[in-house]
C-alpha cells in the first residue's frame, strides 16, 4: 500500500479488494480436509496460510498508515461459477496467492487435485457447474 501511495500523485485514487477475515470457502475447507489425510499430511504446509484477510477496521488502518484517505469500505458477497470442479481447482492453482498445494512434492500434486475435484463434485449442480461464494472487503481511497 505504501508503494501505491508513493507512485500516486496527491488525490490519486486507489481501489482494492481483499477477502474478508473470518470467511472460508467450501473449497478451502475441503482442501484442508484432504491435506490432513495420508499421504498429503506427511508434508507440512507453510505456517499462517497463503493469504492475509482483513476486516473493515484493519483495512482502514492499513490504508491510513500508508498515506491514504479512505473514501469508502464495504463488504460485498462475491460469487464465481466454474464449468466443473476441475476448473475451480485450476482457478485456485493459478491464483495470485499461489497454490495451496505448492508445499507438496510435484509428483503428489496431481493426486491431490484429483481427490479435491472428486470431493467437490458432490457440491456441483446437476449440470456439473460449481459456484464459490466469498465475502470481500472493497475499498476506495485517495492519496493524501
Amino acid at each position: 500500500l505504501r508503494e501505491f501511495a508513493r507512485v500516486l500523485k496527491p488525490g490519486g485514487r486507489l481501489g482494492i479488494s481483499s477477502r474478508a477475515k473470518g470467511t472460508l470457502t467450501r473449497y478451502e475447507e475441503l482442501v484442508s480436509e484432504v491435506l490432513a489425510r495420508p499421504p498429503f499430511d506427511a508434508y507440512a504446509r507453510p505456517p499462517g496460510g497463503l493469504t492475509h484477510r482483513v476486516d473493515e477496521h484493519e483495512l482502514r488502518q492499513l490504508l491510513t498508515a500508508a498515506g491514504f484517505e479512505v473514501k469508502s469500505i464495504e463488504a460485498r458477497e462475491s460469487v464465481r461459477s466454474f464449468a466443473s470442479p476441475e476448473m475451480l481447482v485450476r482457478y485456485h492453482e493459478a491464483s495470485s496467492f499461489g497454490s495451496r498445494l505448492a508445499h507438496l512434492p510435484v509428483a503428489l500434486r496431481p493426486a491431490a487435485r484429483e481427490v479435491i475435484s472428486r470431493e467437490l463434485a458432490a457440491h456441483a449442480a446437476a449440470d456439473g457447474t460449481i459456484s464459490q461464494s466469498s465475502r470481500r472487503m472493497v475499498a476506495i481511497a485517495a492519496r493524501r
